[in-house]
């Protein structure tokens, strides 16, 4: 064939692309079907593993919206901008300290409550230990008490399971797995009473900063239900943490800042009102999460950091410092609080200056050491820093498989079983699973290994001895013994206490619960300056159980113990072997059975256990060949584990330089900053060759629509709008009648309509349902025509929030005529596209813009479809790229095309057989191809050549009508009138329930904006002059 005849064919193929408003900028090398853009796709999808929804799966999808962002910029608002005096944006202010202190306090309570419920567990532990006695010798050791002291309980004072001889294995199991089960229960409960607490934390946050609302961010009763469950569900021993859902409530308490409250009206209150807009609202929420982030990990910049990289909009510089202002009040409030409390009870601070700030109270996982003894960075570290990058991006693939296999596994049962309590028996029952295996293998790992000599009780030890520093000499002493520097990590699980551990947050759940001793006959060492009880001193306890210390403990105690440094005796290779081979399958399973499960400490520790794993190698290879003394300066397992806790982390979340800016500023160490980067990236690219992170696929199970295509939507510039839109759209007019209104606001639950001209069909904006609602009520309430200005829509929707009317349609039988002018309250600024903008700019502009509707025209500005957050879910992007390519296909082949959803296309179409494969055409239609704004009917014309529509070429912006009633007769004024009586109240409530009824709500198969041909009749326009009665009674609804 020659290149003259080739071009012949390809310009050929062009016009029929044209024909079928398909976009021909598809390079010459796809037009010939020599390389597939699907088949790049279809390989590009093997490897991604991305998910495809089911029917099913959509109908769930449509539960869920985009966040509204701006402000519809209508006549009225514009009218309201020009009248107001200065806004006080000052008082932004209040909430960024608002929302700091609050997310602080939150989480201080969390906290706290889970110290003293473990207080509660491990003295439970022990009295069944004891025989079921709580009379104990060395429950208090240097004093002569032997009973049970409350006090010292919830101070966090030693428990005295040290020592205990003989020792009841069973009596002391049944008392651990009872108290388990009890909160366990209690955790499902709360879900099951509350069903929207049900949640993980980071992953709702992760979807909101995407630009999905969620509705139970609003709720107070869910804040409670989160914090309650968490509270719970932690201190029963399961693997998980409570990092996650202090982030969710950070973020809850931003969403409620702004929201009405029934039993606390301020409305009034200028300063408060002028923040109730879309735009200020999402700017709150956003500034509450990033204080939640700061006070889970008690840092300031992490919480900045997480919102840049999980924020889908622009983030303006004028913003950021707000966010940056939350995070940093949020930290240090919890640095303030920490200083001078511990927990519930007011901190020793005898050792400390007048005013001082402890920083290691608020720095969640450092090691304490002198600037000698710090560990500095090798240039060795970067050859098992790539290992251990490799090693956790394959295992957090494999982790986020196994979290989904068993969320899988769990909604199978539920369907077989044919009942929802399988997911509240099923947390109970692997809870009760994991903490009965995790007791058994400390019992079995045994008790020997190193304990201190205990100090003599005669004398009062002396101020300035070195008392203190008894676990550190001993230390010194077993690794002088063994150059190694193992000796406690092999002669047996019990280790001395490291002194980096001591002066830490996690000081009583290192040294008193979560290390616990209790299977080491361990007397206790005296700490000066810090502990007093009988001469003015309190015990604190010199020795731990390497395994117990990680398997009992909470999880930010386990990983502040991997992390520490100079622990080289304290953890062996075996121990955490162990431990990591059971809490890496329980956690995954976990995490997909249970309702709440965490997503971030649970990682953290198993990665700092793979890194520890590495370290110890390293540390082993380090000294033999450059001695121990050398090895110790650099090559210390504490260092390893923090970069694995970094790489296992950013391979299962998707996170990078958020979660390498909240480890160093947690632990201090930024000697380690380089090779930990280079972990995480390492991690996070191996990890994405086998899956997608697990916050995203916790997502796709739940059908939330997440647009996560953005890595390779650049790659179809050769695609467009037409491709993805949804071209059935129901519009509305300039003008049109209350009954058209209606007629549509009760069939469809569309949020936004676009506006078209009375005359020429031309777009001219988008209006909102609840602008539309106030206006019909706006109407009831009025007893005269007038214009329903920005300060009267307030204060009908403030009076329709506190009569629970909100969604409510008045009773407007008798003024269904009245035609009313919608384009004072048009946003006339509404986003709009045109059909032939290529599909990865529309994608840019509607995630980066965070838009909810994107209206789709043609050339001469006719309304030809609509995007919504539905259309731009993947596999749609996917489905319309594939019908694409495959009707180009049976262009160039000569022959037609059948979609599978029903709709044909041929050759030698007109524009309204515009490809729109992934949206349902009803089978019933036939060849109804059609485009929804073109047909124009001649009663139509009539109605549009009539003077009855002059008034709006005049410009009047007013209610008219012609309505034959008496409306001037009324003697309230509109403020009268928008306090109806609580019968009258009752009443429409109850009608409005009745007109529902008849209108059958089923979720939609497709967009927002999308019909129902369940209860709205197929049209071939969609003009709502087709809705008037006559001719609703002519059709028939398929």
């Amino acid at each position: 064939m020659s290149l003259r005849a080739l071009s012949k064919d390809c310009e050929e193929v062009e016009g029929r692309c044209e024909n079928l408003s398909q976009s021909c900028s598809t390079p010459f090398i796809y037009k010939i079907g020599l390389v597939s853009p699907g088949r790049d796709l279809w390989n590009m999808l093997l490897k991604k593993r991305r998910r495809f929804f089911l029917p099913s799966e959509r109908q769930k999808m449509e539960r869920y919206e985009s966040v509204d962002t701006y402000e519809p910029a209508t006549i009225v608002y514009k009218d309201h901008l020009e009248s107001r005096n200065q806004e006080p944006r000052w008082f932004i202010w209040v909430f960024v300290f608002g929302l700091g202190i609050a997310s602080s306090v939150i989480a201080i309570v969390v906290v706290s409550l889970l110290h003293v419920l473990n207080g509660i567990r491990y003295e439970l532990l022990g009295f069944g230990l004891r025989g079921f006695s709580f009379n104990d010798s060395n429950r208090y050791a240097m004093t002569n008490r032997t009973d049970l002291d409350i006090a010292a309980l919830f101070e966090g004072v030693g428990v005295g399971l040290y020592g205990i001889e003989p020792r009841s294995l069973k009596k002391g199991y049944l008392m651990w797995i009872s108290f388990s089960l009890v909160l366990s229960v209690i955790s499902s409960l709360i879900c099951l009473l509350v069903p929207e607490s049900i949640g993980s934390g980071l992953p709702e946050v992760m979807a909101y900063l995407n630009g999905v609302h969620y509705p139970m961010l609003g709720s107070f009763r869910v804040l409670l239900a989160k914090v309650s469950f968490i509270i719970f569900s932690v201190a029963s021993g399961a693997c998980t943490g409570h990092f996650g859902t202090i982030i969710l409530t950070g973020a809850m308490l931003g969403a409620q800042a702004l929201q009405r409250r029934r039993y606390f009206r301020c409305d009034s209150v200028h300063i408060i009102e002028c923040f109730r807009n879309p735009r200020d609202r999402r700017v709150i929420t956003v500034i509450a999460a990033a204080a939640g982030v700061a006070s889970a990990f008690g840092v300031s910049i992490g919480g900045l950091m997480v919102v840049v990289e999980l924020i889908s909009t622009i983030l303006p510089v004028r913003f950021a410092i707000y966010v940056f202002a939350a995070s940093l009040v949020s930290s240090l409030t919890l640095q303030i609080y920490f200083s001078f409390f511990s927990y519930f009870s007011l901190r020793d601070r005898h050792s400390y200056p007048h005013g001082e700030l402890i920083s290691e109270m608020v720095q969640f996982f450092v090691s304490c050491v002198s600037f000698e003894d710090l560990v500095r960075m090798h240039i060795f570290y970067f050859i098992p820093t790539t290992l251990i990058g490799l090693f956790c991006g394959v295992l957090a693939s494999v982790f986020v498989r196994l979290s989904s296999f068993a969320l899988g596994l769990r909604r199978w049962l539920e369907q077989r079983l044919e009942t929802k309590a399988v997911r509240y028996v099923l947390p109970v029952l692997f809870t009760g699973i994991y903490v009965t295996i995790h007791f058994w293998v400390a019992a079995a790992v045994g008790s020997g290994g190193w304990s201190p000599p205990a100090p003599s009780p005669s004398e009062p030890p002396r101020i300035g001895s070195d008392s203190i520093r008894l676990p550190m000499l001993q230390q010194t002493m077993s690794n002088e013994s063994n150059p190694a520097g193992l000796h406690g990590a092999m002669g047996g699980p019990c280790v001395a206490v490291p002194s980096t551990l001591l002066t830490t947050l996690n000081v009583t759940s290192i040294s008193y619960y979560g290390a616990n001793g209790f299977f080491c006959s361990a007397p206790t060492a005296v700490e000066d300056q810090v502990h007093e009880e009988r001469w003015g001193m309190k015990p604190t306890l010199s020795v731990l159980h390497a395994y117990a210390s990680l398997a009992f403990a909470n999880a930010d105690s386990a990983v502040q113990t991997l992390l520490s440094w100079h622990t080289e005796e304290m953890l062996g290779a075996p121990v955490l072997v162990i431990f990591l081979s059971i809490y890496f399958l329980a956690s995954a399973l976990f995490l997909g059975v249970s309702l709440g499960g965490d997503t971030l400490l649970p990682g953290l520790v198993i990665g700092a256990a793979v890194g520890r794993l590495f370290g110890i190698g390293v540390h082993y290879a380090a000294v033999s060949v450059v001695g121990a003394e050398a090895a110790s300066s650099w090559a210390d397992p504490g260092c390893f584990a923090l970069i694995g806790a970094g790489s296992f982390l950013g391979g299962t979340t998707g996170l990078t330089f958020s979660i390498c800016t909240i480890l160093m500023e947690s632990t201090s160490d930024f000697q380690h900053l380089l090779p930990l980067m280079m972990g995480i990236t390492i991690a996070k690219k191996t990890a994405e060759l086998f899956t997608q992170n697990i916050n995203t696929i916790l997502l796709q199970m739940r059908c939330v629509p997440m647009l996560d295509f953005e890595n390779e939507v650049h790659k179809y510039p050769m695609f467009d709008a037409r491709h993805v839109m949804t071209s059935h759209v129901v519009t509305l007019e300039t003008v049109c009648t209350i009954e058209q209104i209606l007629y549509v606001l009760r069939s469809t639950r569309h949020n936004a309509f676009p506006i078209e001209s009375v005359r020429d069909r031309t777009y001219k904006g988008i209006i909102v349902r609840q602008q539309l609602e106030i206006l019909l009520w706006h109407v009831y309430f009025t007893p005269h025509p007038s214009i329903c200005t920005y300060e009267l829509g307030k204060k009908v929707e403030a009076r329709l929030f506190y009569d629970k009317l909100l969604g409510t349609l008045p009773p407007l039988e008798t003024r269904l005529d009245v035609r009313i002018d919608l384009s004072p309250y048009i946003d006339h600024s509404g986003f709009c596209v045109l059909d032939k903008t290529t599909l990865p700019r529309t994608y840019t502009m509607f995630r980066t813009l965070g838009l909810r509707h994107l209206t789709v025209v043609n050339p001469e500005n006719r309304i030809v479809g609509i995007i919504t957050r539905k259309d731009l879910v993947t596999d749609r992007i996917i489905e319309g790229i594939f019908a694409a390519e495959e009707s180009r296909r049976a262009i160039i082949e000569g022959k037609s095309f059948a979609l599978p959803d029903g709709a044909l296309i041929t050759a030698g179409g007109s524009d309204s057989n515009s490809i729109s494969s992934n949206k349902r055409m009803d089978k019933t239609d036939g060849n109804a191809s059609y485009s929804s704004n073109v047909l124009e009917s001649s009663a139509r014309r009539q109605q549009i050549a009539g003077k009855e529509y002059e008034f709006y070429r005049t410009g009047d912006w007013l209610v008219l009508g012609r309505y034959d009633g008496v409306w001037g007769d009324v003697a309230e004024g509109i403020e009268g009138l928008m306090h109806p009586s609580a019968s009258t109240v009752a009443a429409i409530r109850a009608q409005a329930a009745t007109r529902r009824a008849s209108f059958v709500q089923e979720p939609d198969a497709g967009g927002p904006n999308e019909v129902n041909p369940r209860h709205v009749a197929k049209r071939e326009s969609i003009s709502l002059l087709d809705c008037l009665p006559d001719v609703i009674q002519t059709r028939k609804t398929p």
